[in-house]
């Protein structure tokens, strides 16, 4: 059961509001005398729920900070998916501290480092010793890295493709340019069909201003040079 988004809006009212936070205490401490068991979900939630990753989107990075201390005050664990997405989401130094703060602060957590001197492989059993020796080990950066270099890699791709299209754009507008003057050049009725396929495809928009252009006087006069593929040789700079 996904206690966390049942409770949500508690959670909620509670972070915001400092009469609120004591009611949902309260509450706890309301339930945990009640001995028939009902009505216990305050309680489960700080005693025996574990977060799954569709209910992060239920709090904000606020409202987590605000139930994962209000849950340890209370005697509850903590939990792994919260840490990270809570450091995750700090963008400044107070708020990577007191992410930190919460674990280095849990007393279950400095037992369990008391008890790792004698007993080392309780390490992999906690929670937040874990947690901290994985962010000793650079996890934080490490991820924060890695997530720079994929925006990085998908910016250059972008750009990557952005050049190809203009270079494939580059080269069908000149293509199309070419075309249309080789039909007019010929004047067939292949011509005007070559010349209506051109305006069927990508820069069709613009091939009666092209026609235009090839055909204005200083570009048809006549001479050898404008009839140059007869003859099998292009003139400089065609």
């Amino acid at each position: 059961m996904r206690l966390v988004s049942l409770a949500a809006e508690k959670i909620q009212r509670a972070a915001g509001d400092e009469d609120e936070e004591q009611k949902l205490f309260a509450a706890v401490e309301s339930e945990r005398r009640e001995s028939d068991g009902g009505g216990r979900l305050l309680s489960d939630l700080v005693e025996y729920t574990t977060v799954v990753e569709e209910e992060l989107e239920v709090l904000t990075p606020i409202e987590w900070q605000w139930f994962a201390s209000w849950r340890q005050a209370l005697g509850g664990g903590l939990d792994r998916l919260v840490l990270n997405y809570l450091i995750d989401c700090a963008t400044t130094r107070f708020a990577r501290y007191q992410v930190r703060a919460l674990v280095l602060r849990d007393p279950a957590t400095n037992e369990q480092a008391l008890s790792s001197q004698e007993r080392p492989e309780g390490v992999a059993e906690s929670v937040g010793l874990t947690w901290l020796r994985e962010q000793a080990q650079g996890a934080r950066v490490t991820k924060m890295i890695g997530e720079q270099n994929v925006r990085i890699e998908q910016a250059r791709a972008v750009e990557a493709q952005a050049e190809q299209r203009t270079d494939r754009e580059n080269a069908i507008a000149e293509e199309t340019a070419e075309l249309a003057s080789d039909a007019l050049q010929c004047d067939t009725d292949a011509s005007e069909f070559l010349i209506q396929e051109l305006r069927a495809g990508e820069f069709g928009s613009v091939i009666d201003d092209l026609i235009d252009y090839l055909n204005a006087p200083t570009v048809t006069s006549t001479g050898d040079a404008d009839r140059w593929y007869e003859a099998g040789v292009e003139p400089a700079g065609g």
